[in-house]
């Protein structure tokens, strides 16, 4: 059965490009091909950054998706009311969504440094850029509708559109992301949008009314978003500078984070993603408690440290003479690149990176467990020196497959310790984590002994929570097993050459008052991530 397209679209043929110029079809196809790869690139760089500043990646990139995808049906819908200059209009969108999208980020970091809580300007952003995005392939169609017929039309339009969304998806984590940052990456997308409308503009010179308007609508904005481009580095420091308390002498992106370090007189502070991660000030009462018990708990020949890519936990593990070999973890190159080369940092941390006991593997640190050769040599201690389980990327290096990685490759002897956040202020995800270990541990001795249920009160080993006041964070918690020394015999070997721990105050540190002694919680597992849910509502209550 045969279709005619002028039931079904009503509009004025002198709107459409001429039946005869093959190579204006051509050319308004491939730009479908350009501008639908940019529409995705603003849902990237959106979702990025919410997920950078606000954390909990899956709730961000949730919110982002379902708006944009809502916002382009409404702008789908409205337009069914254009009914004249569709080609301009077109462009005019272009010039629109490119200045929004390409501001996005600068906008998102700026409104971050006066409000701790972004959510509507991600939306705003989101549900504008999508709902002129969503006027693109209608508008199109229509102005294609006279040289070809619809099915073509339609066919050819939505392959194109779904191809360039793939040049995106690929492009922007491998090769925008990682050159431009991203502020810049934003930028660089809506001078490709704006771009379109001038080129556009120009192909089409006899066909647009508006023409005059229109250019200089392109010319200026191209002209803006370029010289953003220039002082972008410039512009991201001076809005970080009020982001942060003190100066920012470090700011670089990795392939995996935002690297900021700060200083105010002596005192040197890194961050990750907008998170606090040490001050030099006080983080040997960090690092001391994070390393010392556990080495305390067992003779420790070889270690593991997975994170702590700064090298101050691994300080603490060379200070001990029977230390023969061990393993660094990291993610992150660009974290211990800075940490082993920046001369004040290397000072810091006592040139540990470079000593010669220790080997450093970038890595997943679960990756990195999964991948490992059994038939290569336990460890006597294993360190997590990893970030807070605040999204659903984090939470798998807090879940009890992760912790059964770990204690798997210990010997029978060995200790695994883990920093776990703070019992005081995320008291729900302190605890979750100390039974998720505890669970682990009793979950690979059953399955060893052929028991079909995993009793944790029947483990022969040594679950030690324990908490310290950490003047940058405040009262911050431990989680240790150990299976071969309780908390007694770790408290009696601490030795005494210490800033901080020593073996009194590891004692009173294994103390809680009621305020965030033990409570009940849930196991955290990969199919069931109760950690993340725990961990940011726990810390909400003292954000609001």
């Amino acid at each position: 059965m045969s279709t005619d397209n002028s039931n079904i679209i009503d509009d004025n043929p002198s709107d459409s490009v001429e039946p005869s110029s093959r190579a204006r079809r051509l050319i308004l196809l491939m730009t479908i091909f350009v501008v639908g790869g940019c529409g995705l690139f603003y849902e990237l760089i959106t979702g990025a950054v919410a997920s950078y500043l606000m954390g909990d990646t899956v709730v961000q990139y949730s919110l982002v998706i379902g708006t944009f995808l809502a916002a382009m049906g409404l702008g789908a819908f409205v337009t069914q009311w254009f009914h004249e200059r569709l080609l301009e209009i077109f462009l005019y969108v272009q010039v629109l969504v490119g200045f929004l999208g390409g501001l996005s980020s600068l906008i998102l970091f700026y409104a971050f440094a006066q409000h701790a809580n972004i959510t509507i300007f991600v939306v705003g952003i989101t549900g504008v850029c999508g709902l002129l995005v969503g006027t693109e392939i209608p508008l199109v169609l229509r102005i294609l509708r006279d040289n070809s017929t619809l099915r073509v039309n339609v066919a050819h339009v939505f392959t194109l559109d779904y191809l360039g969304a793939l040049i995106a998806s690929i492009g922007f984590p491998f090769l925008i992301l990682p050159h431009l940052g991203l502020v810049r990456s934003a930028i660089f997308v809506g001078m490709i949008n704006t771009a379109v409308s001038a080129i556009g503009c120009v192909l089409f010179w006899k066909t647009i009314t508006g023409k005059t308007t229109l250019i200089l609508s392109s010319a200026v904005g191209l002209a803006i978003l370029l010289t953003l481009f220039i002082v972008a580095p410039s512009a991201t420091r001076w809005i970080e500078d009020k982001m942060y308390q003190d100066e920012v002498i470090l700011a670089q992106n990795s392939q995996y984070q935002r690297i900021v370090v700060t200083r105010w007189q002596n005192d040197y502070r890194l961050y990750l993603n907008g998170h606090l991660q040490f001050s030099t000030a006080d983080e040997y009462r960090y690092h001391e408690s994070l390393i010392l018990p556990a080495l305390a708990s067992t003779r420790a020949k070889r270690v593991l440290v997975l994170g702590g890519g700064d090298g101050f936990a691994l300080k603490q593990i060379l200070a001990d003479p029977q230390v023969e070999h061990i393993d660094l973890v990291d993610i992150d190159p660009a974290v211990t690149e800075i940490f082993s080369n920046n001369p004040t940092f290397r000072k810091l941390n006592g040139g540990s990176l470079h000593d010669a006991r220790v080997h450093i593997t970038h890595q997943d640190a679960m990756e990195y467990l999964r991948t490992r050769d059994r038939s290569s040599k336990l460890y006597d201690v294993i360190v997590m020196d990893l970030p807070d389980p605040s999204n659903t990327q984090l939470n798998k290096l807090y879940s009890s497959a992760f912790f059964k990685m770990a204690l798997l490759r210990l010997n029978e002897q060995g200790t695994i310790v883990t920093q776990a956040t703070s019992p005081f202020y995320a008291r729900n995800a302190y605890w979750c984590i100390a039974h998720t270990i505890a669970q682990s541990e009793a979950e690979i001795v059953a399955k060893r002994s052929g028991n079909a249920v995993a009793d944790v009160s029947q483990l022969r080993g040594h679950l030690i929570p324990y908490h310290v006041h950490v003047p940058s964070f405040g009262d911050w918690g431990f989680v240790m097993y150990s299976r071969n020394s309780n908390r007694d015999q770790i408290t009696s070997r601490l030795r005494t050459n210490v800033q901080f721990l020593d073996g009194p105050q590891f004692r009173a540190a294994c103390h809680f008052p009621a305020d965030s002694a033990r409570i009940a919680t849930g196991i955290n597992r990969l199919e069931d991530p109760i950690l993340v849910k725990y961990h940011n509502g726990d810390w909400k209550k003292w954000s609001e």
